[in-house]
C-alpha cells in the first residue's frame, strides 16, 4: 500500500518543503516520484509491525495493572506507548525518504551511508521531536477512533465489521487525524529537508514556528494536505482492514485447535 501511494507522498514532501518566496522546489518527472519507495515501504514493515504489536499488548497490560481504567483511556495510552516504540524506526525511514524525495541524497542506501559518515547515526534521527510529536497523535487517534468505530459497527449490526467496513473506517479515521496532525507534520518535514534549500537554516522546532509564521503565515502549515490524505488514508484502511482479516484467522484458528483438544 505504502508503495503503491508512494508519488502522492513525494508530492506532499516537494509541497511542504521549504523554499524562497514565491518559488517552489520543481515537480520531477512521474518516475522520479518512486524514486526510494521500495526500500522506505521495506522499512515500513517493521514500524508498522511494532505498532499492531504494541497496542494489543499495552492494552492487556494495563487492563490488568490499573485497576478501573476507562477503556478510551486505556486505549489512548496503548496507541501511546505503540508510537512511541514504532518512532524508532519512523524517524530514519523519514529521514532518509525524505531528502530523497527532495534530491539531498540520490538513494536511500547511499544517503544512508553519507548521513552516517558526516554525523554518525545519530544524524538519521533529525527532526526525533517532530516526529514523535505528530505521530503520537496521530496514533492515538487513528488507533482508538478506530476501535470505537468497531464497537458502534458491532452495537448496530451485531456483526464484527467486515474487510471493506474495516478498510472504510481506517480510512475515515486516518483523514481525521491527518489534518489534526499537519502542521506538526511539515515543521518535520522543513527540519529534516533543511538542506534542499540555500535559506537560513531553523535553528529549532520554535524557529521553525515562528519564522513560518512571519514570513509566510498559517496556511503555509496547511502545504501539501491534499497528498498527504490521499498518501495516509488508503495506507491506514488497507493495515486496519488486514489486521482485522489476520485477526480472524488466528482467532479461527485457535478456536478449531482448542476444540480438537481431548478433553480430560
Amino acid at each position: 500500500a505504502q508503495w503503491i501511494m508512494f508519488p502522492a507522498d513525494a508530492m506532499k514532501t516537494l509541497r511542504q518543503a521549504r523554499h524562497a518566496p514565491g518559488t517552489t522546489l520543481k515537480m520531477p518527472p512521474v518516475r522520479d516520484l518512486l524514486k526510494g519507495a521500495t526500500a522506505t515501504s521495506l522499512m515500513a514493515l517493521p514500524a508498522g509491525a511494532i505498532q499492531f504489536s504494541v497496542f494489543p499488548f499495552a492494552k492487556q497490560a494495563l487492563r490488568g495493572g490499573v485497576p478501573g481504567i476507562g477503556v478510551v483511556v486505556c486505549e489512548l495510552l496503548a496507541s501511546a506507548a505503540a508510537s512511541v516504540c514504532a518512532c524508532f524506526v519512523q524517524t530514519p525511514q523519514e529521514v532518509l525518504k525524505q531528502r530523497v524525495q527532495t534530491g539531498i541524497y540520490k538513494s536511500v542506501r547511499s544517503g544512508a551511508a553519507q548521513a552516517i559518515k558526516e554525523g554518525g547515526i545519530l544524524s538519521l534521527y533529525t527532526g526525533f521531536g517532530p516526529t514523535l510529536a505528530r505521530n503520537m497523535p496521530m496514533v492515538c487517534f487513528t488507533f482508538t477512533a478506530f476501535a470505537r468505530l468497531k464497537e458502534a459497527f458491532k452495537t448496530r449490526t451485531g456483526k464484527e465489521p467486515t474487510g471493506l467496513a474495516s478498510f472504510a473506517l481506517g480510512g475515515f479515521a486516518a483523514c481525521v487525524a491527518c489534518v489534526l496532525t499537519h502542521p506538526i507534520d511539515v515543521v518535520k518535514t522543513r527540519l529534516m529537508t533543511q538542506a534542499a534549500s540555500n535559506l537560513t537554516p531553523y535553528k529549532g522546532v520554535g524557529d521553525c514556528v515562528a519564522r513560518m509564521l512571519g514570513e509566510e503565515g498559517s496556511k503555509a502549515f496547511f502545504r501539501g494536505l491534499a497528498p498527504r490524505i490521499i498518501y495516509v488514508a488508503p495506507f491506514a484502511a488497507v493495515q486496519f482492514s488486514a489486521h482485522t482479516a489476520v485477526s480472524k484467522v488466528i482467532r479461527l484458528r485457535d478456536r478449531r485447535q482448542g476444540s480438537n483438544k481431548p478433553k480430560s
